[in-house]
């Protein structure tokens, strides 16, 4: 659920991927950062931080880090694990955040005020454009010969499922993350209308999106 408050502090775990509210996040986690991250956490309800999608430079090491896209998501801790130097960390992604400002509080890991965005109202499965989704899926899968298995039902989690495992670029994941519903149902169903034409076109094998579990 959203926080009503207007503004949030959180700590900040940049990544070369895009994390979605409600899908799973898998981590290594060895740098000293981190786990101190992790260490300032202990104790607090809810265990959650932030994760943004690296704009430019590396995950692992702080000088490798030049710059950050302007949109996150933050991340419930479900489970930790040590493992040797390591520890393995299980998230669940929560709330979408933007207007990312950098504060100084003497931590080793970043820490940033952001603005929590708000959850679109309730909307009707049936509905045309969830509609309209699901048949691009349909037609998508037909193209590139898949087979789906369970598709969520609910819109929403249909929406992140797709955006964070389907034929999308990170820009195009970027702009699901940061639109509010109706902006993403269109944007998804244009994409996979795409990749379906591309596919009947061209015959090249479908793009598959990298949900590749991360280290730091």
């Amino acid at each position: 659920m959203t926080p009503t408050i207007r503004h949030r502090e959180v700590p900040l775990f940049p990544l070369g991927m895009v994390q979605f509210p409600g899908m799973p996040l898998e981590l290594r986690i060895f740098e000293p950062r981190y786990l101190r991250l992790l260490e300032d956490l202990t104790g607090t309800e809810p265990r959650e931080f932030g994760v943004v999608a690296i704009s430019s430079g590396h995950e692992v090491g702080q000088e490798n880090l030049h710059g950050i896209v302007p949109t996150g998501c933050a991340v419930r801790i479900d489970e930790i694990r040590e493992a040797g130097s390591r520890v393995l960390l299980r998230a669940t992604g929560t709330w979408r955040f933007d207007r990312i400002e950098i504060v100084d509080r003497a931590t080793p890991y970043l820490m940033a005020r952001v603005r929590p965005l708000p959850d679109d109202s309730a909307v009707d499965s049936d509905a045309g454009p969830v509609g309209a989704l699901r048949a691009a899926l349909l037609a998508y899968a037909d193209a590139a010969g898949l087979e789906l298995g369970t598709v969520p039902a609910d819109p929403d989690e249909l929406i992140w499922w797709l955006a964070a495992g389907g034929p999308f670029t990170q820009t195009e994941r970027l702009r699901v993350l940061a639109a509010a519903r109706a902006e993403r149902l269109d944007l998804l169903t244009k994409c996979l209308r795409r990749e379906a034409a591309l596919l009947r076109s061209t015959g090249s094998v479908p793009f598959q999106g990298d949900r590749r579990q991360s280290t730091n």
